[in-house]
């Protein structure tokens, strides 16, 4: 940003959990709206991947992404992106 021309730039990074595994009631609600957004999303951002780059069939695909789901949903893994 500062390369084309902004002044003054910050970064803040936060932690965005997946799952309601954190304490904090606010971080529990958020990781529980992320985990509903990738369960809907992980189809679409995987299929097309996997069958062309991988060549995967779509139905090792959805057998994969069973697994995937489950892990999300587990509250023992305590996942998070970095925005």
């Amino acid at each position: 940003m500062t390369d084309v021309g902004f002044v003054d730039v910050e970064e803040h990074i936060v932690k965005l959990p997946v799952g309601p595994w954190p304490k904090d009631k606010r971080l529990k609600n958020i990781g529980l709206f992320e985990m509903v957004n990738m369960d809907e999303g992980l189809e679409g951002l995987t299929m097309m991947l996997f069958t062309r780059a991988l060549e995967w069939s779509p139905e090792r695909v959805q057998l994969f992404l069973k697994d995937v789901r489950e892990e999300v949903k587990n509250r023992e893994v305590h996942s998070y992106y970095h925005l």
